[in-house]
């Protein structure tokens, strides 16, 4: 995971624009209006003190109101979803800080301690092992921040776990499939991570595994040359190449071959006129596009950007193309951000916690790269993980919902640690 050093405000923190002096008339009205924000803050507060009858969270010193509203499905960013946060005014946003996220994790740690298992590593739903890269993620950075031998030590527990429910091919299955292109990917950046981390060799080995079997037929489509599964599918890969061949100094010929065929198809998703990166063919071929679409253009952008130094070395034509690309798609994608800064992702999940998580560090790190201002996501999202965190540290996997499934909470570990580097620099100065 690349690390970076600049330094970037708060979301809503920005140093406010200077206004030219205006004429009598226009103050007068900039008077009433300012006797109009003070009536509706009062407002606001009178609210917070009657708010036994209404469903209260708080986080931090900000207290949130949430008020239920019907969702539709797929819904943009002006529809209201079922259990929405809606933020009183914007003096309530100074209470807001890195250190809250920060604590927000430490209790999310120790809840999913609480799920260890000898088996598998954690009790989850079998056949997804995407909580391994996770949380391998995230016990990387707790140990780099902190240096506790602890987080250290979960560290290789996770590793160790992803080597032993590996197939002998060293794949990954997904559900019922034996192979799984995605799990490749993101096994060969933790073992990468781990091998740059902790300087043994033995994970360096595993990313050298991983990545080569990127040729095998149980991930990839030799009829198709492309990887088995959707557009992301073979996206993620494609980048986790890059990735590999940059951090190693390693090239295969095959393999850097079929990252290209990976991101031609990956590619073929995308439409240029609307700036919508479809989930898949059919959809694509229906003209289907909703919050769950979105939020996986989101999730490839988000892994271009971080490895886009490896890709524009190993693919430049394909890098600059992706940077051709990114406003409209970041357009694209905004329109179906909740107001809680999440994403609606399928039924039964339609205001998606762990998708503010995604929001975090796919806006954050664009706004840090482009010098965009995505600020208003940015805190909507912080406030929806701070808000939703449950009194034994678990995460509600939807907004109005009281289960916790670290199914749907694992992004939330591996993700904040990535956007407290962007807010407080790579050894993130000023938390704890």
């Amino acid at each position: 995971m690349t690390a970076f050093d600049d330094r970037v405000s708060l979301p809503g923190r920005r140093q406010p624009k200077k206004v030219p002096r205006t004429s009598g008339n226009a103050r007068t009205c900039r008077c009433r209006h300012s006797i109009a924000v003070v009536g509706l803050t009062l407002f606001g507060l009178s609210l917070l003190a009657f708010g036994a009858h209404a469903n209260m969270r708080s986080f931090g010193d900000v207290d949130l109101l949430t008020v239920s509203q019907p969702q539709t499905r797929g819904e943009a960013r002006s529809s209201v979803p079922s259990g929405t946060l809606f933020y009183l005014p914007l003096v309530f946003k100074d209470h807001f800080d890195a250190a809250a996220l920060w604590t927000s994790l430490m209790r999310y740690e120790r809840f999913v301690r609480t799920y260890e298992d000898s088996s598998t590593g954690y009790h989850v739903l079998p056949g997804y092992p995407q909580y391994l890269y996770c949380f391998g993620k995230m016990y990387l950075h707790l140990w780099q921040h902190t240096g506790e031998e602890l987080y250290r030590e979960k560290l290789v527990r996770c590793l160790g776990f992803v080597e032993h429910i590996r197939n002998d091919n060293w794949t990954w299955g997904s559900g019922s499939a034996q192979g799984c292109p995605l799990y490749n990917a993101h096994f060969t950046e933790l073992f990468l991570d781990a091998w740059q981390a902790l300087g043994d060799e033995t994970y360096l080995t595993w990313a050298r595994e991983t990545v080569q079997a990127f040729s095998s037929p149980d991930v990839y489509d030799v009829s198709q040359q492309h990887f088995r599964g959707n557009y992301n599918m073979n996206f993620l890969p494609f980048a986790s190449i890059a990735f590999f061949q940059t951090a190693t100094g390693e090239t295969y010929s095959e393999i850097r071959t079929l990252g290209s065929q990976a991101f031609e198809y990956a590619l073929s998703g995308y439409d240029p006129l609307t700036g919508r990166w479809y989930y898949s063919e059919g959809e694509k071929a229906a003209g289907f596009f909703n919050g769950h679409s979105a939020y996986y253009e989101l999730v490839q952008v988000s892994a271009f950007l971080k490895h886009r130094e490896a890709v524009m070395s190993i693919y430049p034509d394909e890098g600059q193309s992706m940077l051709s690309h990114l406003p409209n798609m970041m357009a694209q994608v905004s329109t179906f951000v909740l107001p809680s800064g999440t994403f609606y992702y399928n039924n039964e999940a339609p205001d998606y916690t762990e998708g503010a998580a995604e929001t975090l560090v796919g806006f954050g790190h664009y706004d840090q790269l482009f010098d965009a201002d995505h600020g208003e996501f940015l805190y909507h999202a912080a406030a929806t993980i701070l808000s939703r965190q449950a009194p034994d540290g678990g995460y509600y996997k939807n907004a109005g919902s009281l289960s916790e499934d670290i199914w749907y909470s694992d992004e939330i570990g591996a993700f904040v640690p990535v956007y407290l580097q962007f807010v407080e620099g790579q050894d993130f100065q000023g938390l704890p």
